[in-house]
């Protein structure tokens, strides 16, 4: 079992290797615009934009997502990774040898590296279940909404660890450490970033 869970959530030893530098945290931004928009993309359609489209409008679609990248990247770990990093380190028990703005890096860097997880399974659903609607069979409907529920469980299960190994939680707070992630990833930050991609990001594309 244990080795099932360092497969899918990372072995231990992979969070303790992470360090506090901060030479490579652009690029990990960047990418998690990227993961962003292209998971918004394969949903709805987003790439149209570039198919059969004078060059003047394929050039400017192609600067406003490669902005858009970079704002929903930095958004994400802003939202995200500043304020429960700051909340988890509160309660941490690695004050004595963490520093807070060390600790800060290092759930950034763990929350941008379980979308090198995350990220494949999500595009996957999104691909099998790419023609899926409303007005499709109740059975498939709720086939992608398990997949779904399942992928966003993983997904906080992986940040927990993650949040422990960094932090120094004991074991009997996973659960509420578990619900924090989820809660704030899922219902209220997830739900910003699609307000900001599909109204703010599309609307400027031709």
């Amino acid at each position: 079992m244990s080795k099932f869970l360092d497969f899918i959530l990372y072995p231990k030893r992979f969070y303790e290797k992470l360090n506090d530098k901060t030479k490579y945290l652009f690029w990990g931004i960047l990418l998690i615009g990227f993961i962003d928009i292209l998971l918004f993309g394969m949903g709805y359609n987003l790439f149209l934009h570039f198919i059969d489209r004078p060059v003047g409008d394929f050039l400017l679609n192609l600067f406003v997502l490669s902005a858009g990248m970079l704002v929903v990247g930095f958004l994400d770990i802003f939202f995200v990774s500043l304020p429960l990093s700051d909340l988890f380190y509160r309660f941490s028990t690695k004050k004595d040898t963490l520093k807070k703005q060390s600790g800060r890096i290092l759930f950034i860097k763990m929350y941008i590296c379980s979308h090198f997880i995350i990220a494949p399974a999500g595009a996957i659903i999104s691909i099998i279940f790419q023609n899926i609607n409303m007005a499709s069979g109740t059975l498939l409907i709720m086939i992608r909404t398990i997949a779904d529920t399942a992928v966003i469980i993983w997904s906080s299960a992986l940040l927990t660890r993650g949040t422990k190994i960094i932090y120094g939680y004991s074991e009997k707070h996973n659960s509420i450490v578990f619900l924090t992630l989820f809660i704030w990833t899922t219902v209220i930050i997830s739900r910003v970033l699609y307000f900001i991609i599909s109204v703010g990001l599309v609307d400027l594309l031709r």
